[in-house]
């Protein structure tokens, strides 16, 4: 006697499911979209996949907070991307050197970054350098991590070389692309 197997797609775990939703999300978004509606279930594994890659602006605290408090996207964000803040959004802080103090949003990313699932890559496209508590959060949370830098730049050309930060990153394991700013000073 011939038994005939068949599986539906609705019948496979959830994580495989998502695996298989990550490849169609890739090539056809709007397809990831359209499964979202067909029942509950593909509604919640959709929602994995919907918020793998996010971008945000470094000090958006009303997006941190939102996400925060969303489980679905701490859950399913895989690839975040921060970008740098409008100019009236920074501002100087005495004898601060070269560093720009984003306030609250490096507590908040830290945060965000410690309550993620399972961040697979962190890119700073920001002009400023990465803080350390930013760093330290990666290291600490997602240790397999890439961490790309891609716009990193030092102000003034007199710096020296002993900021943690900077040191930090340089022996970062995570640290796969570096893209920097190169000057050489006026005379």
């Amino acid at each position: 006697m011939l038994h005939e197997s068949t599986t539906s797609l609705g019948s496979l775990d959830v994580e495989l499911l998502a695996a298989v939703l990550e490849f169609i999300d890739d090539t056809s978004p709007w397809t990831t979209k359209s499964l979202a509606l067909v029942n509950k279930r593909f509604n919640a594994v959709t929602t994995l996949v919907r918020h793998r890659y996010k971008k945000l602006t470094i000090c958006d605290s009303e997006t941190i907070n939102t996400w925060l408090e969303d489980s679905q996207l701490l859950r399913g964000l895989r690839h975040l991307e921060v970008l740098g803040p409008e100019p009236h959004q920074t501002r100087r802080q005495p004898n601060a050197g070269s560093d720009i103090e984003l306030t609250p949003g490096c507590d908040l990313l830290a945060l965000l970054i410690e309550k993620t699932g399972n961040l697979r890559s962190l890119s700073w496209s920001y002009k400023g350098a990465l803080p350390l508590r930013v760093l330290n959060a990666l290291h600490k949370y997602h240790p397999k991590a890439e961490l790309k830098i891609f716009n990193f730049t030092r102000e003034h050309e007199n710096l020296d070389h002993t900021n943690p930060a900077e040191i930090a990153l340089a022996r970062s394991p995570s640290l796969t692309f570096l893209r920097a700013v190169i000057w050489r000073p006026v005379s």
